[in-house]
């Protein structure tokens, strides 16, 4: 009892200091060169770098995989001024920058930070931890490949959202987990033969 209680919080430990390790630095250079610097040490995982406008028209977008430290310089003269928007997404979380340009200037004017789930499969089952910081609400599904609700729960006021499921005695089918907090919806698929 004991020790699995104590896997359950080295895993949940775990998971909280990659979520919160890693945020990238962005650099802004001086108003008249109108470049913004990003740094970002990735741990080697798979991160997407994207640049969009308010249409979600991509300006910019890049896969890095298997690097521990990007630096990308970005060149903004060239584009209209306006709001533009920085994702940089990760296994564990999405950064979302919003970026003022103006003739003048560069300007960072908000931040937002989203965790994602993590998923983890072993054998028959697959475990989900989802650090929900604001404590607000984090709805779990599961649906059968013929869009059957096999399990459904709603979590609230939990910093965390810790669950394992057990698909030995599942039927073979494809199930969906869904994790939805908000208007962001996040998918897992599970095979079972």
């Amino acid at each position: 009892m004991f020790r699995k209680f104590s896997l359950t919080v080295a895993v949940v430990v775990c998971f909280i200091a990659n979520v919160f390790a890693n945020t990238p630095k962005i650099i802004l250079s001086t108003t008249e060169e109108k470049v913004l610097t990003f740094e970002f040490e990735a741990q080697k995982e798979a991160t997407v770098i994207k640049m969009f406008d308010v249409e979600s028209e991509v300006v910019y977008y890049e896969e890095i995989d298997g690097q521990k430290f990007i630096s990308k310089k970005f060149d903004l003269k060239r584009l209209d001024k306006g709001t533009f928007y920085m994702s940089v997404e990760t296994e564990f979380k999405e950064l979302i920058y919003t970026i003022s340009l103006t003739e003048e200037s560069v300007k960072i004017i908000a931040e937002e930070e989203k965790s994602k789930p993590f998923f983890r499969k072993k054998e028959d089952r697959v475990s989900l931890n989802f650090l929900n910081v604001d404590e607000g609400k984090v709805t779990v599904k599961i649906f059968s490949g013929d869009n059957r609700t096999v399990y459904s729960e709603t979590f609230e006021n939990e910093p965390i959202v810790s669950k394992t499921f057990n698909f030995q005695n599942a039927l073979a089918d494809t199930y969906t987990i869904i994790v939805k907090k908000g208007a962001t919806s996040y998918y897992e698929r599970v095979v079972i033969n």
